[in-house]
């Protein structure tokens, strides 16, 4: 729930802004809220589904650099993109 309201406002707050300021927002988003939350939730409920902790962990260390590294992504072609 939270991560929709933030993405919502995020949306909201660039909407006349450009291209590459978009990407950057997203990028940091992506890095530092995105990431975090939807990997723990993902974890999380993986462990408590299927009562193996282990794969909740395994799950929240697989995803997390995914998307930190979609982020930053995001990030680099926001900044070096004319």
């Amino acid at each position: 729930m939270i991560l929709l309201l933030v993405c919502f406002f995020v949306f909201s707050l660039l909407k006349d802004k450009t291209k590459k300021t978009k990407r950057v927002i997203w990028g940091l988003m992506t890095m530092f809220v995105i990431a975090p939350l939807l990997s723990g939730t993902g974890g999380m409920i993986l462990a408590a589904s299927s009562d193996n902790g282990i794969g909740g962990g395994a799950l929240m260390m697989l995803l997390f650099p995914l998307l930190f590294l979609i982020g930053l992504l995001l990030l680099g072609v926001g900044l070096l993109k004319k």
